[in-house]
C-alpha cells in the first residue's frame, strides 16, 4: 500500500482505504489517503486498496448491480419486498444525475455505495449498500460520514433515511451514528408501519 508520512506502519482499526481522486486537483489528478488527507501521486500503485469517490451517472449500472445483490443477500426477507431490488441502470443514473452519491471501489470493482439527495430542508439518504462479500469492513460508517460532510458542504442541518423496521441490524447502525427516529410510515395496503424515519441534526 503507498502511503503518505504520516500514516502509522502499525496496524489501525478500520477501513484501510484512500480518498480520491480529488476533486479541486484539477488536470493533475491525486489521490488523497483517506485517514490523513495527504495527497499522492496518481502514477502510483494503490488500485488494490479500496478508494473512496464521487459516483458518476457512466457508474449507474454497476451500481444498480451492487443494490440489486446486496439487498437481495439481506439476513430478512421484508415484507413488503424492497423495491430496491428493482433498481436499474436507468433509474439509479437518473438519481447519481439529480442527487449524488459516493462509492467505494478497489480497482474496477464498486464494493460499496450510498446515493443522495437534497429534500425536506435536509440530505436524504437512500440505497446505502455495500456487496456482501466485503462486510464487517467499517465501508457503511465511511459512506455515512461522506454525506454527512456532504451536507455540511452544502450548509444542510441534517441527514435523513428511511429504514425498515424489520431490519434491526440497520436500525442499530444508524443509531450508533447518531440517528435518531423521529416519525414512523407505513406502505400502502399495510396496517401497522413499515418504516423507521431518522435523523442526524447537524445544527446542533
Amino acid at each position: 500500500m503507498a502511503s503518505c508520512s504520516r500514516c502509522p506502519s502499525t496496524p489501525r482499526r478500520g477501513p484501510r482505504f484512500h480518498r480520491g481522486p480529488a476533486a479541486a486537483a484539477g488536470p493533475r489528478e491525486r489521490w488523497r489517503c483517506w485517514r490523513h488527507g495527504a495527497a499522492h501521486a496518481k502514477g502510483r500503485r494503490m488500485t488494490a486498496d479500496p478508494t473512496l469517490r464521487t459516483l458518476r451517472p457512466d457508474d449507474a449500472e454497476a451500481c444498480a448491480a451492487l443494490v440489486r445483490s446486496a439487498f437481495s443477500a439481506q439476513d430478512v426477507v421484508t415484507d413488503p419486498p424492497s423495491s430496491a431490488l428493482r433498481e436499474t441502470g436507468d433509474s439509479l443514473r437518473a438519481w447519481i444525475a439529480a442527487g449524488g452519491g459516493v462509492g467505494i471501489a478497489a480497482g474496477d470493482r464498486l464494493l460499496a455505495l450510498l446515493l443522495w439527495a437534497e429534500r425536506d430542508g435536509g440530505l436524504y439518504c437512500g440505497r446505502l449498500a455495500v456487496d456482501p462479500a466485503a462486510r464487517g469492513r467499517g465501508f457503511a460508517r465511511a459512506l455515512v460520514a461522506e454525506a454527512e460532510r456532504e451536507a455540511r458542504r452544502r450548509s444542510l442541518p441534517r441527514l435523513h433515511v428511511r429504514v425498515r423496521l424489520q431490519l434491526a441490524g440497520n436500525l442499530a447502525l444508524f443509531a450508533s451514528l447518531g440517528f435518531r427516529e423521529i416519525a414512523r410510515d407505513v406502505h400502502a395496503g399495510y396496517p401497522e408501519p413499515t418504516l423507521a424515519v431518522l435523523e442526524k441534526r447537524l445544527d446542533g
